[in-house]
């Protein structure tokens, strides 16, 4: 009988928590794999070949879904928009904002 919790599955000792391609990350990878499967697994709850069917009703269904969305963990990914600004970059930043608008004041 498979035991399941907020984050894990296990089936006869063999953990499944969501993450179907194994690369440690449960995300929209793994989402797409599971929306592959949707739908009765052949050969009933302990097919071949389908992993998405983790409380083994014999049905990839909504129910599956949110196990894998309860085990969500994306990895984070710092890209160019979430950097933080070195500090040249805010005085290059002050140097063109403010100093044009002090020399249209004193104009």
């Amino acid at each position: 009988m498979p035991v399941l919790t907020r984050v894990s599955v296990s089936r006869d000792g063999d953990p499944g928590h969501g993450d179907l391609n194994e690369d440690g990350f449960v995300d929209g990878l793994d989402l797409g794999i599971l929306l592959g499967e949707w739908g009765p697994v052949p050969g009933g709850p302990f097919g071949p070949g389908v992993n998405s069917d983790f409380n083994l009703d014999g049905f990839v269904d909504g129910l599956d879904l949110g196990i894998l969305l309860g085990a969500w963990d994306p990895p984070v990914r710092l890209g160019a928009a979430s950097a933080v600004p070195e500090p040249t970059t805010a005085t290059l930043l002050l140097t063109c904002c403010v100093l044009p608008a002090v020399a249209r004041r004193r104009r």
